[in-house]
């Protein structure tokens, strides 16, 4: 990841305790195994399956034998700007969240399952994930965890605004067609479309009927079509990973729906054609 995150799994063959100073970073803390706790001041919070702890100053973290943990931070700069760019406001205070969330708790599994996706993909000795994608999930995290887990702007994050008019939409849309092979972030449409961050989602969903991020896929595995039908790759793992999609099952799946065909048959129509066996 980039200077602004960070993400690690953390495992001790023994009873172990950490000091971490006060920092300008947020950091949560998930259960893989056992039992530990976090200190903060004079408080103390378990680390269990069904509770998540969230920092954000000096503190102690308790490692039990056999605790097992993978912990994701981001910077504090980098996560109040991505709140600003959401909102659509300046900040009025600073950040600060709910030391304890439920992992299981429907708003936050949807944060868990982006960040348990990110430490699978990472985890893979056999691929390395294109920065596009690791850029492009980063910013999916730090969205994520602003809106899944409570804090004192959750409100303002919630609430609704007016869309941005068709005509933005298409200038967005021409800007991703073109850069399409770039990590696409909201800061970027924001600029492009002169809206907010809200205004957008709502305006692709009014107009368009799906998001976004559903576009950036389409026009991405459109061109992955076109790679495997010219010869621009050789692989069907060569041009997934060109196009920006590192899980290859789910680079599959999607572009079967889209096309009606597996890429491997893509791939072999394009063999034969010219004259391959």
């Amino acid at each position: 990841m980039s200077s602004d995150s960070a993400a690690w799994f953390c495992s001790y063959a023994m009873p172990i305790t950490l000091q971490f100073p006060e920092e300008s970073i947020y950091r949560i803390q998930f259960n893989c195994r056992g039992k530990g706790s976090t200190a903060i001041g004079q408080n103390e919070y378990a680390v269990l399956p069904d509770q998540a702890v969230i920092t954000h100053s000096a503190t102690q973290i308790n490692f039990e034998d056999g605790f097992e943990q993978t912990v994701l931070r981001f910077s504090q700069a980098s996560l109040e700007k991505k709140l600003v760019t959401l909102t659509g406001r300046a900040l009025t205070g600073p950040l600060a969240f709910c030391h304890t969330v439920n992992p299981n708790d429907p708003k936050t599994s949807a944060f868990k399952r982006i960040f348990d996706f990110f430490m699978h993909e990472v985890s893979k000795p056999a691929i390395e994930v294109p920065d596009l994608v690791l850029c492009e999930l980063e910013q999916a995290l730090m969205a994520s965890f602003l809106y899944s887990c409570p804090n004192n702007y959750s409100a303002l994050l919630a609430m609704q605004s007016a869309g941005a008019a068709p005509s933005q939409v298409d200038l967005i849309e021409d800007y991703i067609e073109s850069n399409w092979d770039k990590p696409i972030n909201i800061e970027d449409l924001i600029t492009i479309s002169g809206c907010s961050a809200r205004s957008i989602y709502r305006a692709f969903r009014q107009s368009r009927g799906y998001s976004p991020r559903m576009f950036v896929r389409r026009v991405r595995l459109g061109h992955a079509q076109e790679m495997l039908l010219t010869g621009h790759a050789s692989t069907v793992t060569e041009v997934a990973l060109m196009c920006g999609f590192s899980d290859l099952g789910r680079f599959s799946r999607r572009y079967q729906h889209m096309f009606g065909e597996l890429p491997s048959h893509t791939l072999k129509h394009r063999d034969k054609g010219n004259g391959r066996k």
